[in-house]
């Protein structure tokens, strides 16, 4: 399942402030009658933090970790912002989550692509390799 915030519609890329109060009015609504409430902290987040409100930016970045725990996406923002206000610990902090969150994910990812349904191989000798020879010929294994 792709993530939400790969989608190209999860930027907010408004001219006015205007707009971005009226996008946090209705994505808090959103919050509200708890729909997609993970996405919605996160984009509120991004609004506050694209018209000055840090405060209210880094409170909404740090509910939108709690509700989407397996996204980087809040986190590295989050790094972003505080990078971005020097305070270069807690930017790394941040950031450090999101790394490890992705990498979760990735290696998460690649299991199920690899054993499809928790399917793992056992680790018996009819799983390994063969042997293969200089031109990449099997070499024939002989068990005693």
């Amino acid at each position: 399942m792709a993530d939400y915030f790969d989608t190209p519609y999860a930027a907010l890329m408004l001219d006015e402030v205007e707009y971005y109060e009226y996008v946090i009015h209705e994505l808090t609504k959103f919050i509200d009658i708890g729909q997609k409430i993970g996405p919605a902290l996160h984009n509120r987040a991004q609004a506050y933090w694209e018209i000055g409100r840090n405060e209210e930016a880094l409170a909404g970045f740090d509910a939108a970790i709690a509700s989407l725990p397996s996204s980087h996406m809040p986190s590295q923002y989050k790094g972003v912002m505080l990078h971005k206000l020097g305070r270069t610990n807690e930017a790394l902090a941040a950031l450090d989550l999101a790394v490890s969150i992705f990498a979760e994910r990735s290696n998460t990812s690649k299991n199920e692509r690899l054993h499809p349904r928790g399917s793992r191989p056992s680790r018996t000798v009819a799983h390994r390799p063969r042997p293969r020879g200089c031109l990449g010929a099997v070499i024939p294994v002989h068990s005693r």
